[in-house]
């Protein structure tokens, strides 16, 4: 709902990659799409610094009510109420580097401190992670009605196969998290308020976002608004220079 994804999807989602994907309906209502991609994140990589495993991903879910419509916001403004509700899957293996460090394909996964899980120490003193296996789970859910929305996302996230340049005193790390988020037009299809939160913990620690907004969309459409979004960071655990997160920061 406001300028920048929240801080759990910030810090659970896999990112841009290539590949082939297929999407449709199975029955009235319900809806899939599945892909398979180069890795779990490789928007920003070589060829050469791609490594051979690929990222599996598929999406399911379901609208009883009626088209949900895009976007969290009700700027439809639906007459009758109408849900959606789904889950998600992700995997992908991810390899070392053929010196044996860690692939350029493992620099974005994060332990729930903010710390890269491949920096040396990370799990072990003098010890680099350098291959593991990600699975990542969502399940999804959103309700819209007359210009007001309510969305939330519960993701579940498996490190495991750990391994590195020495021993390690665990082989696998989960971690969990949400957003909740909910707003409504004071000027139907003009002006929306918004209020979101999320929350990520796991066994590195916990990191948590409150904020709001309001959202002034200038011709009633999805492609052209002003956004003012302030948010409170405690001890976020994500990082993206794009969207301004930085690990381990607090504040407004």
């Amino acid at each position: 709902l406001g300028a920048d994804r929240t801080m759990a999807t910030t810090f659970f989602r896999p990112s841009m990659t290539a590949g082939v994907w297929i999407d449709g309906e199975v029955g009235e209502g319900v809806f899939y799409r599945g892909l398979i991609g180069n890795g779990f994140n490789t928007f920003s990589l070589r060829a050469g610094e791609l490594d051979s495993n690929l990222a599996y991903s598929g999406m399911l879910w379901w609208e009883p009510l009626g088209s949900f419509g895009v976007g969290f916001s009700d700027l439809e403004f639906h007459e009758t109420p109408v849900v959606r509700v789904g889950n998600a899957m992700t995997y992908t293996h991810n390899d070392r580097g053929s010196s044996g460090d860690p692939g350029p394909e493992q620099t974005v996964i994060r332990l729930s401190d903010g710390t890269r899980l491949v920096e040396p120490g990370a799990i072990a003193p003098g010890v680099t992670v350098n291959e593991f296996d990600i699975a990542l789970y969502a399940v999804h859910g959103g309700v819209k009605y007359r210009g007001i929305c309510i969305s939330a996302e519960y993701f579940l996230r498996w490190l495991t196969a750990l391994r590195g340049t020495g021993p390690l005193p665990i082989d696998s790390l989960f971690d969990h998290g949400y957003f909740v988020q909910g707003g409504f037009f004071v000027v139907p299809q003009r002006l929306e308020l918004f209020s979101t939160g999320s929350y990520v913990t796991g066994d590195y620690g916990a990191g948590s976002q409150i904020g709001g907004g309001a959202n002034w969309y200038l011709k009633g459409r999805r492609g052209s608004r002003f956004t003012l979004d302030v948010g409170y960071l405690d001890r976020s655990p994500a990082q993206q220079d794009r969207t301004g997160y930085v690990a381990g920061a607090s504040g407004t």
